[in-house]
């Protein structure tokens, strides 16, 4: 676990000084070779179903014409596989459930005190961070996104920071709302710390996705309290409203969201250039409709005509275009699959269970919280391909199945 969160916590970042591509594609290969051995062993069986849609994702990836394999770049798209190998192997037991959540911990703070440190001494980061990106084809990005206030962290985008500290942001904040009293303090603080440094990147879907994330599993998690629940909901976003107010009259930078929002509506183009991504996905899916273009081909096809590799930021938008109306379908019916489950399970949990799990409810909250997370991401991101959201969605899901699983060994809930 430690190995699998330094790899999704610095992908993007510092990984190629403390990992390179080389290693990085030992790990998940090796994870491989283990899920197959594993698989077979366990008290807990594994749905059916979920074997299926796995192995089916796994088919699209490889042989679905992937773009990668044909310019010999191989260690994004065998991550994914080993995150869906995780997916399977992870609901074997919860031993390393709390790795997980203390090494999102760790890191948290670790890319929140870079962030603060970039944000409060800036010669900090031209001196010291700045200089280990300087071979790379992103330095002069790096320049002018500092220039403009945006702060990067130890990552190579202030997008890939934002990612870094919204995942740790809403495991910090779901712990928060399980932990008892002693510990809320300090928690408290975390959230404050992560959320600030949050700001200060300007990054503003992960931050409405984790806030939604963070609501709804508030919101299940007070299903037996129907009426409570929704005063509960107003009291605390007042009380956020009102602290961020006050906060930003001394520190003006965590308006760096909001004048984002003011730019591009000035601009005119609120999607911040992503309406011209869509428009040629729906081209090229108009074109290939059943099979798509190939497996992560749309970056390779702008390149061509725009000279820079992007994503569609549209997760589902992009794995239409690429694997057409068949090959999308083992995508959707996963992610749909697992969020319905989580969700069922968790409220008829709340309403029926006379004796509460902690270990239980942690992993329910943070399924919740991180599948509606990655799912609200995905209409404006990349988080299927980005490892720093990806790998801890995978683990999330991982830790509610086990549950629900474990519940009930035929997987029925």
């Amino acid at each position: 676990m430690m190995l699998l969160t330094t790899y999704c916590y610095t992908s993007g970042g510092v990984k190629r000084y403390i990992m390179p591509s080389f290693v990085s594609v030992i790990i998940v290969l090796l994870l491989c070779l283990f899920g197959m051995v594993y698989l077979n062993r366990g008290k807990i069986i594994i749905k059916k179903t979920f074997l299926l849609l796995v192995f089916l994702a796994i088919l699209v990836i490889i042989f679905n014409r992937n773009a990668n394999f044909e310019h010999l770049i191989f260690e994004n798209d065998i991550s994914i596989i080993a995150a869906l190998i995780f997916l399977l192997i992870g609901m074997k037991n919860n031993v390393w459930h709390k790795y997980f959540v203390g090494f999102t911990f760790f890191w948290a703070i670790v890319h929140s005190v870079f962030t603060i440190l970039e944000f409060a001494i800036p010669g900090f980061y031209s001196s010291t961070i700045l200089p280990l990106f300087q071979k790379t084809t992103y330095y002069d990005d790096l320049v002018w996104v500092f220039s403009q206030g945006k702060i990067p962290g130890i990552a190579g985008h202030f997008s890939t920071n934002g990612m870094y500290l919204s995942v740790g942001l809403l495991v910090i904040t779901v712990c928060f709302m399980l932990r008892s009293s002693k510990r809320k303090i300090l928690l408290f603080l975390l959230i404050l710390f992560t959320a600030s440094s949050l700001l200060f990147t300007g990054k503003r879907g992960v931050l409405i996705a984790a806030a939604t994330g963070v609501a709804l599993a508030y919101y299940l998690y007070n299903s037996n309290k129907p009426t409570t629940r929704f005063f509960k909901i107003i009291i605390i976003v007042l009380i956020i409203v009102l602290g961020f107010t006050l906060a930003s009259q001394y520190i003006p930078q965590l308006n760096n969201i909001f004048e984002r929002f003011n730019e591009t509506m000035a601009r005119g183009d609120v999607t911040t250039g992503r309406s011209k991504l869509y428009s040629i996905a729906w081209d090229l899916f108009g074109k290939n409709t059943f099979f798509g273009i190939g497996w992560d081909e749309y970056k390779y096809y702008y390149m061509v005509s725009n000279n820079q590799f992007l994503n569609v930021h549209n997760v589902y938008l992009q794995l239409l275009t690429e694997n057409g109306i068949i090959g999308c379908i083992p995508f959707f019916a996963l992610f749909g699959y697992m969020y319905y489950r989580v969700i069922r399970f968790f409220v008829s949990y709340v309403k029926n269970s006379q004796i509460r799990d902690p270990q239980c409810e942690s992993a329910l909250v943070l399924s919740v919280g991180m599948q509606t997370f990655f799912l609200i991401y995905c209409i404006t991101g990349n988080p299927l391909y980005d490892p720093q959201v990806f790998y801890p969605y995978i683990f999330c899901c991982t830790m509610g199945e086990y549950y629900i699983t474990k519940t009930n060994s035929r997987g029925k809930i």
